[in-house]
């Protein structure tokens, strides 16, 4: 008994000091979010967008990048909807019917995964 009293005191103590350096990480970031977004203005404003900066030992170049928006549900039935209505030049009732077959099917398909974890809950000392 005294090892399981051992160990939850030193998990705590690691969640306690993680979520210290998560919080220190998390305002690190954010100051160098903020930094970046000045250094990206400044090169649109002095037109420097296709230039290669050197700083020390370090090349820094102005990068575009696309990112396609995440499947969600709501973005697949939706598409389901209009592709039935649309392509497939169905009714409004029949391609309603048809997107919520298929979708509840696509959903169906899904697997589950269960993981297992040690979840930390603070308990107030007047509540015990």
């Amino acid at each position: 008994m005294n090892d399981l009293k051992n160990n939850l005191k030193n998990f705590s103590e690691l969640n306690s000091k993680i979520q210290s350096i998560e919080n220190t990480l998390n305002t690190l970031k954010e100051e160098r979010t903020s930094l970046e977004n000045n250094i990206l203005s400044i090169l649109e404003n002095n037109n420097l967008t296709d230039k290669d900066i050197r700083f020390g030992d370090t090349k820094f170049q102005y990068h575009i990048s696309e990112k396609k928006d995440t499947f969600t549900q709501q973005f697949i039935k939706n598409n389901l909807m209009s592709f039935f209505k649309e392509v497939q030049n169905q009714s409004t009732e029949n391609a309603t019917k048809n997107t919520d077959y298929l979708f509840q099917y696509l959903l169906s398909k899904r697997t589950t995964k269960k993981n297992k974890n040690l979840k930390l809950i603070k308990i107030n000392k007047t509540n015990q």
